[in-house]
């Protein structure tokens, strides 16, 4: 459990607030960012008030159902508390990423060994199926791709085993950034191993 995205957030925003489902996950949050406002939480009925938040940032997070139905209930809730004119950043497992697809097709029981996904994986979308659950969620596209071109469990390995601050570390830094050219190209579909959409709400809504 790592810092994350928070100190970036911390320095753009007034507060920066952060759910999960389990309890240990919130406390390791907490410790590790004092100053973010962490709480247990379920994103399919979210106790927040309409309109709470100016950004959300849904990383990875909605791909660990194992209904397509819950994805959409969780888009729905988030819309709710997106602010008017605010922007909601989802991302979530590429289904046509060989490496996605292998690990999705072995067995639940063999997931957990697996350094593919030492965790539960559920229901994910494709890019065109993500941007139509966000359009239909009456949110305009801002922004598609695919992300994280590297090939991920290699260099997960090899992060581990190598300081970043040290001459190596910021070579193979380096080296991860510079895949990410791949996203330009056609085969950028199948090379990231996320899709990520970056959605707005509209300031001004007629119905």
């Amino acid at each position: 459990m790592g810092c994350g995205l928070v100190p970036l957030l911390m320095e753009r925003a007034d507060a920066v607030h952060g759910i999960d489902l389990a309890a240990e996950m919130v406390e390791k949050a907490s410790a590790s960012n004092p100053q973010l406002r962490a709480s247990v939480g379920d994103v399919r009925r979210l106790n927040f008030a309409d309109g709470s938040f100016e950004l959300i940032i849904s990383n990875s997070t909605l791909d660990h159902f194992q209904q397509a139905e819950d994805i959409e209930r969780s888009l729905v809730e988030l819309r709710r508390v997106l602010a008017p004119g605010g922007l909601m950043l989802v991302t979530l497992d590429n289904p046509q990423n060989p490496i996605v697809t292998l690990r999705n097709l072995l067995p639940k029981s063999l997931l957990g060994l697996s350094s593919l996904a030492p965790y539960f994986v559920g229901h994910t979308y494709s890019l065109p199926q993500l941007e139509s659950a966000l359009t239909r969620n009456r949110l305009q596209v801002v922004r598609r791709g695919h992300l994280m071109h590297v090939p991920r469990v290699a260099f997960l390995h090899l992060c581990r085993l190598i300081r970043s601050e040290g001459r190596i570390g910021r070579t193979l830094l380096q080296s991860m950034l510079a895949t990410e050219r791949l996203a330009g190209w056609p085969t950028s579909r199948y090379s990231g191993h996320f899709v990520a959409v970056l959605a707005q709400k509209p300031r001004i809504e007629f119905r």
